[in-house]
């Protein structure tokens, strides 16, 4: 599982202001969309990514008692789905699931104005349901490439390898990488 940010935006009736702010990985700026008329959902604006397995998505709005509903859909298998429509919590990150893991390509999302107002859609992510079967692949210079592919990649190296000063030749040595760049090495 990964919270992945969306690449691009789509306004497609131009009632947005600061659409990538909605994916700026900062919950403090965001898009809006002032709502002119009372009583009626706002315009959609539409957040892409490139196709992912996916089975959730989280926001984190704007909500007070002139913005009190938003209106979720994603896009798969080639159409539309709502997953959500309602309330929410005000500047809280909100789950909404899907009901199954899909090829995601974009969520789109509206909110209802009570009165005259404008929407603010802090962040959105996608969550990525990353695979966990290993796989192998050869890298030049004799390196195998082993990972389970769940936040961490494991390098399975043969021969020599002076990491430090601290590995001989000829053993197994394993090098894990994890998020944020951490390298520990071990010996097996």
């Amino acid at each position: 599982m990964a919270w992945i940010l969306p690449t691009s935006f789509n306004d497609p009736d131009s009632k947005w202001n600061n659409e990538a702010q909605s994916y700026d990985g900062n919950i403090g700026t965001g898009a809006n969309s002032p709502n002119s008329v009372a009583r009626t959902w706002g315009s959609y604006i539409e957040l892409n990514i490139t196709s992912m397995s996916c089975d959730k998505i989280r926001f984190n709005a704007l909500y007070n008692a002139n913005i009190n509903s938003i209106s979720v859909d994603v896009y798969y298998s080639n159409a539309w789905h709502n997953i959500f429509e309602g309330v929410y919590t005000h500047q809280t990150w909100e789950e909404k699931t899907i009901g199954s893991t899909q090829n995601v390509t974009k969520t789109r999302i509206r909110f209802y104005a009570k009165k005259a107002a404008t929407a603010y859609l802090y962040e959105l992510e996608f969550n990525e349901i990353l695979p966990t079967s290993e796989y192998y692949q050869n890298i030049s210079g004799g390196l195998t490439f082993i990972s389970s592919i769940s936040k961490s990649i494991k390098l399975k190296l043969f021969g020599r390898l002076d990491l430090l000063g601290q590995w001989g030749k000829s053993r197994k040595h394993y090098i894990s990488v994890g998020t944020g760049a951490t390298i520990i090495g071990k010996k097996e």
